[in-house]
């Protein structure tokens, strides 16, 4: 019989072109596979934050208090933390055996979602999904943090473990709660193998899909290809940029006057992005984790890049593992990127099919199912 789990996320379901939703639904399917029912899930709808059964029907919601989107944005975590915590309290003691919560600040009504959770679960898992937790650049969050710091000595009362996907020192207890440390995972049966469409007298092409924001540092890439172009080199190179952009990226690449060589494609998923993808050579992880003082910042992406076989560039933690030669890390620094190393790096590869294949296969390595294993041995330990 499998066990039972709820899991707390502040996903839009419907959404196919969010990474969180990804990971979220890549994980549910990884906790299955490893003998556990997830039940429930939380997330948004376009009428309020919503309890949904593993079918995707809506069980419980509570709905928008205005018909202004701006204001729904600002209230709408603090719905999704009471519908969560009110169908927690409706639950049997003890009923699931797990669950598993996405951290989204602590405040009352969080804390008040955890000891609900404490009641209806025999573990409670609480996901640090990034660490250190505060970014520093957003000074429009300070008073968020100066709640969150109030009421974060409350959670170990309730939560027996933090799982922190981030590149922390394994000692460490995030808010005073010990720590099971994995990597952000993928979905290798969510991705489709790359199909790669050759590219044209020797044009090198990446590729960038995100949600963009300091972190992804894509200033530093376009200043890169600024220098690139201005010494008119034969080899032409290209940057697709799918999801969404700042405004300060799009006024930097008509500063330059890059339009010809940057393309925005906007959201994107299914067959559209498989697509670009066969068209891409090199993937763009994150180039400014340490401007939010994340030395591995926005992992997820490159798993992705992996599992389609394609190699990538990336700035943070060094990798010295047998994936790192498909791996090409820039400095931490706010240095143009030096695009002429970059395709020195690229024309080194045995760039072919098997190269696509051999990527694809590291990915495995970083499966969701291999990370998810890491808690549940911990939970097995006798200390817990």
């Amino acid at each position: 019989m499998k066990k039972r789990l709820f899991l707390f996320s502040n996903i839009f379901p419907e959404d196919k072109t969010s990474g969180i939703t990804k990971k979220v639904f890549s994980q549910i399917r990884s906790w299955e596979l490893l003998g556990y029912d997830v039940m429930y899930y939380t997330g948004y709808t376009d009428r309020g934050a919503a309890v949904f059964d593993k079918s995707g029907n809506i069980l419980t919601l509570k709905p928008y208090i205005s018909k202004y989107p701006l204001l729904n944005r600002l209230n709408r975590n603090q719905l999704l933390k009471c519908v969560a915590a009110e169908f927690l309290g409706l639950q049997e003691d003890d009923y699931f055996d797990i669950c598993y919560i996405r951290y989204l600040y602590f405040d009352f009504n969080f804390i008040n979602l955890l000891k609900n959770a404490r009641k209806s679960s025999k573990k409670v898992l609480l996901e640090a999904h990034s660490y250190p937790i505060y970014n520093k650049s957003l000074f429009t969050y300070y008073p968020i943090y100066a709640i969150d710091s109030i009421w974060k000595g409350k959670a170990k009362k309730y939560v027996d473990y933090v799982i922190a996907v981030v590149a922390v020192n394994p000692s460490i207890n995030i808010w005073g709660i010990k720590t099971i440390c994995i990597e952000n995972g993928v979905d290798i049966s969510a991705i489709s193998p790359q199909n790669k469409i050759p590219a044209v007298d020797g044009e090198v092409r990446f590729i960038s899909v995100s949600y963009e924001w300091l972190a992804h540092g894509y200033d530093r890439f376009i200043k890169g290809m600024a220098a690139y172009y201005e010494k008119k080199p034969h080899r032409k190179i290209t940057l697709t940029l799918i999801g969404t952009i700042m405004p300060s990226t799009e006024n930097l690449i008509k500063k330059y006057g890059l339009e010809k060589y940057i393309i925005f494609r906007g959201k994107q998923f299914g067959t559209s992005l498989d697509n670009l993808y066969n068209e891409a050579d090199i993937g763009i992880g994150a180039l400014g984790g340490f401007r939010v003082n994340f030395k591995d910042c926005c992992a997820l992406k490159t798993r992705e890049y992996m599992a389609k076989g394609i190699p990538f560039i990336y700035e943070g933690a060094e990798n010295k593992g047998e994936d790192s030669k498909y791996q090409y890390r820039v400095p931490s620094d706010e240095s143009p990127i030096d695009i002429p190393a970059i395709l020195k790096f690229y024309d080194n590869l045995s760039v072919d099919s098997n190269m696509s294949k051999e990527i694809r296969r590291l990915a495995c390595k970083h499966s969701w199912e291999i990370q998810l294993s890491k808690i549940i041995a911990a939970l097995k330990e006798p200390s817990i």
